[in-house]
């Protein structure tokens, strides 16, 4: 999911925050909204794998096992 414009300006005022009273050039603002954006990204990948992990142990593997082993 893309970031939404309160997010841009959180990643950019953090940015001022962590240089106070310094001219921010354009690289540095970019990279800030950048490494929130791989944040995000980041954040969402692993709330799939999680969600997958937990259907995944949801599963009876020991009944599925059973059947696997009635047509070998």
């Amino acid at each position: 999911m893309l970031l939404t414009p309160e997010q841009i300006k959180q990643a950019i005022d953090e940015l001022h925050q962590r240089k106070p009273g310094k001219i921010l050039h354009t690289a540095e603002i970019y990279e800030a909204i950048a490494q929130a954006q791989y944040n995000e990204d980041m954040k969402e990948a692993m709330m799939e794998i999680e969600e997958k992990i937990r259907i995944l142990k949801s599963l009876d593997t020991k009944g599925l096992i059973q059947k696997l082993h009635q047509y070998e």
